[in-house]
């Protein structure tokens, strides 16, 4: 999530649901705290004109989350039954669309865009993530390894084996 520091490996699962009512719930009586409000987000996903950056497996991000802007790195992904990826993630002075700006004179273009309303809570060391999108609702999970983003899951009544490891541009 935007911001975020102690997590330069993500592993995470996502899961579609219909509403967040009945998970809010459980966060709330196992004492979990909500970090960031739901608010609007705006992902832009940027390439090379020959897509050199995507084809090699890594990923270059342009984020605008409640006002703030980051930009996120992603290396190729790492096998395994969750999605997992080393990630550099940095949070930027100034506006959105000043970087995006920035991004397009130094040749990365936008090849992606999707936006979401999000709610980030803190939960037994992972990051619960709400999203809400044109297609869909869904539960992001993500910690520091597999293992946790499994036995978290299970803490909040989702299956893991029914997660998804596909980004929301493979989803849409």
């Amino acid at each position: 999530p935007a911001g975020k520091a102690f997590m330069p490996l993500e592993v995470e699962l996502k899961y579609r649901v219909t509403d967040f009512s009945s998970l809010i719930g459980v966060l709330s009586r196992s004492g979990a705290e909500p970090v960031h409000h739901e608010a609007p987000e705006t992902n832009v996903i940027l390439d090379t004109p020959d897509g050199s950056i995507r084809s090699s497996g890594w990923l270059l991000r342009l984020r605008e989350y409640d006002g703030k802007a980051s930009v996120t790195v992603k290396e190729p992904l790492q096998s395994g039954p969750a999605k997992s990826r080393m990630e550099h993630d940095m949070d930027l002075p100034g506006s959105f669309s000043d970087y995006l700006r920035v991004f397009r004179a130094a040749g990365c273009l936008p090849v992606y865009k999707y936006e979401k309303l999000r709610e980030i809570w803190d939960f037994q060391e992972a990051h619960i993530c709400l999203d809400s999108l044109h297609f869909g609702k869904f539960v992001e999970v993500e910690a520091e390894s597999v293992e946790e983003v499994y036995r978290v899951s299970r803490a909040l009544g989702l299956n893991p084996e029914e997660g998804i490891k596909e980004s929301y541009g493979a989803l849409e």
